[in-house]
């Protein structure tokens, strides 16, 4: 999609089940494609050409054998991670498409609902429906500490600076100190299940320093002021269906922009400043 003008530039085929995540490289190359086929794909953003990583077919048996959840791109260690119902985790090589190892599977934690790393890449931190958050060392994939607090299923990560953000099905988001591994505050306003999360830190502090938004099943959006914990705006995004994934962009003009996908089949952008206004200017909350 061109942000600017809301027109879809290519459409790229070739999945045969749900997308259910997708994650880009910095120059806009390359985009990976999580999906319920079983599959990982990496596309050719400017052709819409795309390659299967073969080894992720359940045809082998050290590949995932169930639907692929999560992608995440570690640039700086040049890996790809991946996450499946399956309870494993893939690991790549970004440049060669080669696995490099999988990690877990049935048993050792639950199906991998979510990926994130740390900036400097030393950290992976990975979701599970099992309502748990795995922090790994991602030179060995050694284990480091299991993040414990909701009861059902997580569903989103977000990092700021040191604190990790975690969405679930039990309608809550905790905040984790990655340092020390212990649970901060715990953020509730949603009416169903949690199921994005997304970080905005406006260019100019408007009183309010950086903001958490929070899309959930309940059809609305929240925005969390993370300084004091409370929920500063309310936005009614995709009339009571589920608001299933959210972003925020800073464009080439400098404008910032919020984006939300909905179960209603439609992607709305929204003045993410502010009280909440859509493309026009009109304040819908």
């Amino acid at each position: 999609w061109d942000l600017k003008t809301s027109e879809c530039i290519r459409t790229l085929t070739g999945h045969t089940r749900w997308v259910r995540c997708v994650a880009s490289d910095s120059k806009q190359q390359q985009l990976y494609s999580a999906s319920w086929d079983d599959t990982v794909r990496c596309w050719d953003i400017s052709t819409g050409a795309s390659e299967v990583l073969e080894s992720m077919i359940i045809t082998e048996s050290k590949s995932h054998t169930l639907g692929v959840n999560a992608v995440y791109l570690d640039e700086k260690n040049n890996k790809l991670y991946s996450g499946s119902d399956d309870c494993s985790i893939a690991v790549w090589n970004h440049d060669t498409k080669t696995q490099i190892k999988v990690h877990g599977g049935f048993g050792v934690f639950g199906a991998v609902t979510a990926l994130l790393g740390t900036d400097d890449g030393e950290t992976l931190f990975s979701a599970a429906d099992d309502g748990g958050v795995h922090v790994w060392d991602t030179t060995t994939m050694e284990a480091m500490d299991v993040l414990t607090g909701h009861t059902s299923c997580v569903t989103a990560l977000a990092l700021v600076g040191n604190l990790l953000y975690s969405s679930s099905h039990d309608w809550s988001i905790i905040e984790w100190d990655t340092e020390t591994a212990q649970r901060q505050r715990t953020f509730k306003a949603h009416t169903h299940e949690v199921l994005s999360l997304a970080v905005y830190t406006p260019k100019e502090d408007e009183g309010h320093g950086t903001i958490l938004f929070s899309g959930s099943w309940d059809g609305t959006v929240r925005a969390w002021n993370l300084r004091t914990g409370e929920c500063v705006g309310l936005l009614q995004a995709h009339a009571s269906r589920s608001v299933n994934a959210i972003s925020t962009a800073r464009l080439s003009d400098g404008t910032d922009v919020l984006i939300t996908g909905g179960a209603d089949g439609t992607i709305k952008v929204w003045n993410p400043s502010g009280t909440f206004k859509n493309r026009n200017g009109d304040t819908v909350c």
